[in-house]
């Protein structure tokens, strides 16, 4: 997969979209939020066990997947324009300090 300066960019991002959407409109932003808080506990709890060698990168990258999923429902609740705003500020600051700009 190429770099890119878009969040998600190469990912099945439109069907994820659609879908999130769908959950939003179904399940409530109340509800959406609290999935993105567990799925956010849960990278961290893997991410924590796997640095003591109890979990594997298949484990890690499964969480992975459900946090992406989970931000794109925060995405329509927060507003995407924002996000990829915010997004594009912070690579760039990150670039500067990978290459000391």
């Amino acid at each position: 997969m190429k770099a890119s300066t878009r969040w998600g960019e190469g990912l099945n991002f439109n069907k994820s979209k659609i879908v999130s959407k769908q959950a939003l409109e179904r399940f409530g932003e109340k509800h959406q939020i609290q999935i993105a808080i567990e799925e956010c506990s849960e990278l961290i709890q893997v991410l924590c066990h796997f640095q003591r060698k109890r979990k594997t990168k298949d484990q890690v990258t499964q969480e992975i997947a459900d946090v992406y999923l989970s931000l794109e429902s925060l995405k329509h609740i927060f507003g995407t324009l924002p996000v990829d705003q915010h997004f594009e500020s912070k690579l760039e600051r990150l670039q500067r300090e990978v290459f000391n700009e």
